[in-house]
Parts: C-alpha cells; sequence; structure tokens
C-alpha cells in the first residue's frame, strides 16, 4: 500500500521532502510524494521518539517540551487536522506522531470524511513576511491562506521533528529573548538524510550554537556527523523565526552547507573533535576571554579554505604557531587559554603531516 501526500508549493514541502528522505523507496513528483506505508510509519516513529528526547527553548530562554510554533489562528486548523485522525488538542508531538503512525492503514477513508484545512504558519512563513513586489515601493503584506490536506500537516509535523536543529538567540523583545530556529534540509529527496536521526541524537538539547560563520558551521557540522556517523555532504541551512503569539514566522537567512571534502579528509578525521570545538567558539554570539582577535574565526575560515584546496597548509601552521606562543609568552595568560591555542597548533600540525 501506499500513501500520497501532495506539495503545494510553500515551506512545508521542505518538511515532506525530509521526511521522505528518511522513508525508503519514497518517490517524488512535481505535486506530490508518494510513501510506502510501512516506510512512513517506521518514519514517523522515529520522529516521535526523538520529539521525547530533544527540547527547544521558548521566549523566557526555559527548556520545554518539543511543541510545534504556533499563533493563535493556527490552534483550530491544526486542531482540525488531529480531530481528522482522532487525536486530542494538546497531545505531546511524540503522541500525535505515534497516534498518526497506528492510523495508516485508514489514511483513505479518514480523508473522505476531512476537509482541507488552512497550513499552519510555519508551514507557510513566506506567505506573512514583508515583501517586495516588482514595480512597487512599498512592503506589503501576503493574505494567501492555503487549504492543506489533514495528512500534510501531520507528515510536515514529523518533518519539522526531523529538520530542527535547535535555536538560537538574535536578540530580546518586550523583555523576551527571541530565538530563532535552525533547520537542515536534504537538497532533494536523499536517502543519505536518513542519518539525520543520529546526528540529531549527537545534538541533543544544546542543538547548533549559531550559523555564522558558515565556514565554523561546515566543520561544527562535519565534526558532530563523524562523532554520530551521520555524513551527510551536503545541507541547505534555513534560519526561521518561528510564529509565537508575539511573533510572526519569517525565513531569515539560507544557505548550502557542503561537508563532503571535509568528512573524507583523513586528516581532518584525526583532529575532528578539536576543529569542532574552535569552531563552536567561532559560532558562539558570546565573546570569550581566550578568543583575541577573533581568532576562532580566522583558524575556522583557513582550516576550511586549507581542506577545501584554496589555501596551503603552513598557512594554517603559521597562524596557530603565531598565535599560540604569542599566548605562552604573555605573562597575563591563562592556563586555559593556552590550552586553547596549543589545540589550535595541534590541529594545524597533523593537518600538514608533522
Amino acid at each position: 500500500m501506499t500513501v500520497r501526500i501532495p506539495l503545494y508549493n510553500i515551506f512545508g514541502d521542505n518538511f515532506i521532502i525530509a521526511l521522505a528522505s528518511l522513508a525508503k523507496n519514497a518517490r517524488r513528483s512535481e505535486d506530490s510524494v508518494e510513501f510506502n506505508d510501512m516506510s512512513l510509519k517506521n518514519a514517523l516513529l522515529t520522529a516521535s521518539q526523538l520529539s521525547k528526547q530533544r527540547k527547544i527553548t521558548d521566549e523566557k530562554g526555559k527548556e520545554t517540551e518539543l511543541d510545534f510554533p504556533k499563533r493563535g489562528s493556527d490552534k483550530k486548523p491544526f486542531n482540525e487536522a488531529l480531530q481528522c485522525f482522532n487525536i486530542p488538542g494538546g497531545a505531546p508531538v511524540s503522541d500525535i506522531l505515534s497516534k498518526f503512525a497506528a492510523s495508516i492503514p485508514s489514511i483513505p477513508k479518514l480523508l473522505s470524511t476531512c476537509k482541507k484545512v488552512t497550513a499552519p504558519l510555519m508551514l507557510r512563513p513566506e506567505h506573512y513576511e514583508n515583501v517586495r513586489t516588482p514595480g512597487f515601493y512599498r512592503r506589503i503584506q501576503a493574505k494567501n491562506k492555503t487549504k492543506v490536506s489533514p495528512v500534510y500537516i501531520l507528515a510536515s509535523l514529523a518533518g519539522w521533528v526531523l529538520t530542527r536543529l535547535g535555536g538560537i538567540p538574535v536578540g530580546k523583545k518586550n523583555g523576551n529573548i527571541v530565538y530563532v530556529g535552525v533547520y537542515a534540509f536534504p537538497i532533494e529527496v536523499e536517502e543519505r538524510f536518513g542519518m539525520i536521526p543520529s546526528l540529531l541524537k549527537e545534538l541533543g538539547t544544546k542543538g547548533v550554537p549559531g550559523t555564522g560563520p558558515s565556514t565554523a558551521l561546515a566543520i561544527w557540522l562535519a565534526s558532530k556527523m563523524l562523532k554520530s556517523h551521520a555524513l551527510i555532504d551536503q545541507l541547505m541551512i534555513y534560519t526561521v523565526l518561528e510564529p509565537t503569539p508575539t511573533n510572526p514566522p519569517a525565513v531569515k537567512n539560507g544557505q548550502l552547507i557542503s561537508v563532503g571534502r571535509l568528512l573524507s579528509n583523513e586528516g581532518f578525521k584525526e583532529i575532528h573533535e578539536e576543529a569542532g570545538a574552535i569552531a563552536e567558539k567561532a559560532l558562539s554570539p558570546n565573546p570569550w576571554e581566550c578568543d583575541a582577535n577573533n581568532f576562532s574565526v580566522k583558524f575556522s575560515n583557513l582550516l576550511f579554505e586549507v581542506l577545501s584546496g584554496s589555501k596551503r597548509e603552513v598557512e594554517l601552521a603559521y597562524l596557530a604557531n603565531r598565535e599560540y606562543y604569542a599566548w605562552k609568552r604573555s605573562q597575563s595568560a591563562s592556563e586555559k587559554c593556552v590550552s586553547y591555542y596549543l589545540k589550535a597548533l595541534h590541529v594545524a600540525n597533523r593537518i600538514l603531516g608533522l
């Protein structure tokens, strides 16, 4: 038996494609994705388990159980989608997905009595954002309210769990910290993306420390992939301002991250954890006392260029040696700072082959 889930040419299609990448033998056409029912069930149950293991940070900076981001206007259509599958409103995401998985054999019958509902804003942030229209100088707000199948909403919920790397703070509003969600999507229905659950388990509740510079993000992700044995050479990374009662949704940024050369580099495999720790400092929005003159950013940029073949290994070794001995000779340098630069020197020397 197969289950066909239509696509609507909205942001939520990314979640469906991600779910298809986890399910075996899924096939995409121009306007839908076709799933094998058992493969779809297994993918949904995997997403259900992941939702129990991961946390989400709310507007006040508190860790809470993973919950799909919604505005007030989303609650009615979301609950209508749940009712189609006899799932009570307010159920945890893990329960929603496990009950949805159990109902797969009955989908055709259930859908015959269910109407389409308005897609939640998280699935169509592009319909809410302020955009510039060619020929107009003023900003307009799109009013499109796409109607989607209840199956699309619950399948997207699973894709949301499978793609959310975590949240990062971007500022404050009304005294509360505002976070953006960081999402990793496959380029297309790609079976290698099926290893994403292992990567998410490795990230745990900490998530991603930041998204820039992209070189540091690539190094950090490659290190986590090697540690979790989840090797995915290309990912589309989006940062999304998720809808809340006080915030409309918006796609803030998107970038293609390619880590194939890093994952295949034997030298990087040996020192990936140390390199990943330096890249994490480069990604963090909080300055660190040992990270003088943006060393972590400079080192990550140069390491990525060396591993990509555009810079020579000796340049990385020179940078690391210069900074290490400068800190070592400094009378005010703490032991942890000297140790940090020694770590960078070790990375450079291993890449150089020493």
